[in-house]
């Protein structure tokens, strides 16, 4: 590729969003530890949902487990490997990262109540739909907040 065609293709990505995030190694990296967050995290909904009763308060219950399980492992690994960040204002990263996650666990909890006792989606595809939705937000804040460069 010429230098001039390069440059084309970094404007046109820099003009679009959604090209930044999927050019971005970090993106994948984040990809790979959310897929083994979400392994973990689907696990613990499975198992509450098959040890509780059956009621509205279910799904917040082991949504609400399955995502602080994810949140403790999350930190870890995206902190090491996907935002390689090796500063030591743990504290401050950790404060910002819980207020975020925090952040995502309500909304996540609004989402799948809402695909699933509102749009009847079934409690897995409400569940999918909402972390989907949920992954995005995270990487985006997780980036630009909370193991930003300069922040």
């Amino acid at each position: 590729m010429s230098q001039k065609e390069a440059t084309q293709v970094r404007h046109t990505m820099e003009k679009n969003p959604i090209s930044l995030i999927l050019f971005d190694k970090q993106f994948y990296k984040f990809l790979t530890v959310g897929f083994t967050n979400f392994c973990i995290s689907y696990g613990v909904f499975l198992s509450i949902m098959s040890f509780l009763s059956k009621s509205r308060l279910t799904l917040s219950v082991a949504q609400t487990f399955s995502y602080l399980a994810g949140m403790c492992w999350s930190f870890f690994w995206n902190k090491r490997w996907s935002f390689s960040d090796e500063s030591s204002d743990h504290m401050k990263q950790f404060i910002r990262f819980t207020i975020s996650q925090l952040s995502l666990l309500v909304l996540s909890v609004i989402l799948i109540n809402f695909f699933v006792l509102w749009m009847n989606l079934g409690k897995s595809m409400g569940w999918f739909f909402a972390m989907g939705i949920i992954t995005i937000a995270n990487f985006l804040i997780l980036k630009v907040w909370v193991f930003a460069k300069n922040g």
